[in-house]
């Protein structure tokens, strides 16, 4: 086996990088105390600070976890390290004491109730279930724990609390199972007097123009033929030789269109900064935007619809960015586009639900699935049924060559490369 190359850290360093795996994320004032230096960790990639309802946490990237010299650590979703420092912060705060941590590797980490933690709470013993991602546990998944364990709490007199961010979110569920299952609305400040904020806009941070940028055409029509040469799709090029007011007018059609648009696509398609929307929310975070490349980790912007999308949790953006870009590549204007139920900051929808759904001029609806690589072949065999049996046409997006190949062998179709993040 060959030998695995890791980032050079001093042990020191590996030390608290290790530390900030286990913990989930570091507060500011932790991240001062576990390292000597936060910003140069930083700049070398091995940390990244992302903005959450409790303020911000630094958390390790997928670089600073391959610097850990332990190879029993595996990689986690952005979502689940934030969730992970959200229960420790929730239990200090609440100063309830771990009497049993949650197992959460090994194959024991799907044995039940022993994959929450056991804590000593102000009344009896409980297991704690603690999410900020999503906003909080939804009123279903408390019906299913609820129901799922009712026995073996009674039997062994624990009670399950539900720690969430949001104070209404879930109450009512829980209410309806309070024999066994207790509400705690709960949310810690990473820095004591500073409310987080996760959505931002140009106008708040300051990304605003010093000096006005050139009012015309970004490319010529000479231009145009010759990246239309190189592949540059016709919507794009449309667009590019609008003045700079009309494209801006564009890019706010497309973003009411798609939901969601990355700074990067506001750039390639627009030929237009950040700065050109200064009043447009944001949210800014690291992407994995390939399912089976977890070491493959992007910083991007992410520019919102509404302030409500940052909500949405960063795979779900980066989908709604993929379907932005595939309709960009077929050249589908914001008109030609319907109204595709909102799937509440999650990826999950019923197979017969595309991610997109375009009119052709014929009259035919057209459904939009943008793959990131975790469908096994039954599920895009299912969804390939599904929307042949319930449209007119079908555009499958996926975001590496090799996920190209294999699924149009599997749809016997067309199938586009439609890397968002680029």
């Amino acid at each position: 086996m060959p030998r695995l190359n890791r980032p050079a850290a001093t042990q020191y360093e590996r030390k608290g990088l290790a530390r900030t795996y286990q913990l989930g994320g570091l507060t500011p004032d932790e991240a001062r105390a576990t390292f000597d230096d936060v910003a140069d960790l930083m700049d070398r990639g091995f940390l990244h600070v992302t903005y959450t309802g409790m303020g911000e946490l630094i958390v390790l990237t997928s670089l600073g976890l391959r610097a850990i010299p332990d190879d029993d650590l595996t990689p986690r979703s952005l979502s689940r390290s934030v969730d992970l420092a959200y229960e420790r912060l929730c239990l200090a705060q609440l100063d309830w004491r771990v009497l049993a941590p949650g197992i959460r590797t090994g194959a024991e980490r799907f044995g039940g109730l022993r994959r929450f933690p056991r804590v000593q709470t102000d009344q009896r013993d409980a297991y704690v279930v603690a999410q900020l991602s999503r906003g909080g546990t939804t009123s279903e998944s408390i019906h299913r724990l609820a129901q799922r364990f009712r026995s073996t709490l009674a039997a062994t007199q624990h009670d399950l609390v539900i720690l969430s961010p949001s104070a209404v979110r879930g109450r009512q569920a829980a209410e309806q199972h309070r024999a066994n299952l207790r509400f705690v609305h709960c949310l810690p400040q990473t820095e004591p007097g500073q409310p987080g904020q996760r959505v931002w806009t140009g106008e708040e941070v300051g990304d605003l123009w010093e000096v006005p940028p050139i009012q015309g055409p970004a490319i010529t029509e000479l231009q145009a033929a010759e990246l239309k040469g190189a592949g540059v799709p016709d919507l794009t090029l449309e667009i590019l030789q609008l003045v700079r007011k009309d494209r801006i007018e564009r890019a706010h059609e497309a973003l009411a269109c798609d939901g969601v648009m990355t700074e990067g696509q506001l750039k390639r398609h627009f030929k237009l900064e950040a700065e050109d929307l200064p009043a447009v929310p944001f949210v800014q975070d690291l992407a994995r935007p390939v399912h089976m490349r977890p070491n493959l980790e992007v910083p991007v912007r992410f520019l919102l619809a509404t302030r409500t999308m940052g909500q949405a949790e960063v795979p779900h953006l980066a989908h709604r960015a993929g379907a932005g870009e595939l309709r960009h590549q077929y050249g589908v204007p914001p008109s030609a586009c319907e109204v595709v139920r909102p799937s509440r900051g999650t990826v999950r929808r019923r197979a017969e639900e595309p991610d997109a759904i375009w009119q052709r001029a014929d009259g035919g609806r057209v459904a939009v699935e943008f793959d990131t690589g975790s469908y096994v072949r039954r599920v895009v065999e299912e969804k390939r049924d599904s929307f042949r049996q319930h449209f007119q046409g079908l555009v499958w997006g996926v975001v590496s060559e090799r996920r190209q190949a294999t699924v149009s062998s599997w749809l016997t179709q067309r199938v586009d490369l439609a890397q968002w993040w680029r």
